[in-house]
């Protein structure tokens, strides 16, 4: 994935990567292999610790990274943000953490400032 996916893009846009978070996760072995290969990466250092394979284990529901819901048809065919169409998704907590990574330019030790509360979800 990062030799067919991010390395090219990085050579052809010019961008900085603040973060990279797998998306659509449906909790099989694939999942587990995206993961891997991007903490082993250049780019690992770019994964907030909510996409970390530390959260595959099955005690900590929902898994890594951005899970596949149908919430977010839903609330994109509707027309209206995610917290609109479903204020209590699971997945809210990690969309705020990652405008936060915008916010703050990276991933790094000062991210968990932003959340006070959750220091250990980061």
């Amino acid at each position: 994935m990062v030799d067919q996916q991010i390395d090219p893009l990085s050579r052809e846009v010019d961008v900085d990567i603040l973060a990279i978070v797998p998306n659509e996760l449906q909790g099989d072995s694939e999942e587990c292999r995206i993961v891997g290969a991007i903490e082993e990466s250049e780019y690992g250092d770019r994964l907030p610790l909510f996409a970390r394979s530390s959260k595959l284990d099955h005690d900590y529901p929902p898994g890594p990274g951005i899970r596949k819901r149908v919430a977010f048809r839903r609330a994109w065919r509707n027309g209206v943000p995610l917290a609109a169409h479903d204020p209590d998704s699971d997945m809210l907590d990690r969309l705020d953490k990652l405008a936060a990574v915008v916010e703050h330019g990276d991933v790094g030790e000062r991210m968990p400032e932003a959340f006070p509360d959750d220091v250990t979800s980061w």
